[in-house]
């Protein structure tokens, strides 16, 4: 049942990993018991789910709907994801509304290099300087999935970031070599502020609580098996906030 005198107030439009910790339900009087409930639809019409007791933790309890479903999100196309945002109190009453959340803020551009570097450069918006960070996506297509959404985000906070991909071919050279000819193409822009830092991308299911600086799957992105579950997406939201400050972003808010 739907009540009109419920009032459910959220960001409409934020960043994916701001989550909904801003979330609140107004209107229903004493209700301790509330049900919070989000569901969005991946790039490949996945459904995955969320239900957690607050809106702070819905963020780290995402499950895909249907067990066929891969274990990261499909989000690479970098679109806005519709998210369904809905509150469930005991006494059947219920509200919802619909939210955006972006990989990409207005005006930064993303770049698909290809040329002697299979690598993805992303530029935020303005004119710089930045500060500069080359996400070495090189132990695999796990890895490299998540550097997609990570340089995004990164540089939807004002980081200059080239996610860099496995040598195509053995005359490519190694994984250092392209890492090295990915920090001279950073270098070389004009909006590059210093030598960038190379920061490896952790695979989903990697356990990112063992210190040292990297690039988790970034919050609110969905993921199963080994990298799911509450405690997992706490420790990615600690690396991902590390992330952030260690390089200079825009913090979450």
């Amino acid at each position: 049942m739907t009540d009109s005198a419920l009032q459910l107030s959220a960001t409409p439009v934020a960043l994916l990993d701001e989550g909904f910790a801003g979330a609140r339900l107004r209107g229903a009087g004493p209700q301790p018991d509330a049900v919070w409930r989000a569901k969005l639809r991946d790039d490949d019409s996945r459904v995955w789910r969320a239900v957690a007791a607050s809106p702070e933790a819905l963020a780290g309890a995402w499950v895909p709907a249907k067990a066929s479903t891969g274990h990261l999100a499909a989000l690479v196309s970098l679109r806005p994801v519709e998210v369904e945002l809905r509150v469930e109190l005991p006494d059947g009453r219920a509200v919802s509304r619909t939210l955006t959340r972006r990989l990409l803020a207005d005006g930064v551009k993303v770049r698909r290099w290809k040329d002697g570097l299979v690598a993805t450069l992303n530029r935020p918006a303005g004119e710089g300087p930045w500060p500069a960070v080359v996400l070495d996506a090189t132990s695999g297509p796990d890895a490299v999935a998540v550097a997609a959404l990570a340089g995004a985000l990164l540089a939807s906070r004002g980081v200059l970031n080239v996610a860099v991909a496995p040598p195509a071919r053995p005359k490519d050279g190694s994984a250092a070599d392209v890492l090295a000819r990915a920090g001279v193409l950073l270098a070389a822009l004009p909006a590059a502020g210093g030598p960038p830092l190379v920061v490896p991308v952790a695979a989903p299911e990697a356990d990112v609580t063992g210190g040292g600086l990297v690039a988790p799957v970034p919050p609110g992105v969905g993921v199963r098996g080994a990298g799911a579950g509450p405690e997992a997406a706490a420790a990615r939201g600690s690396a991902w906030d590390a992330l952030l400050a260690a390089v200079g972003a825009t913090p979450r808010g």
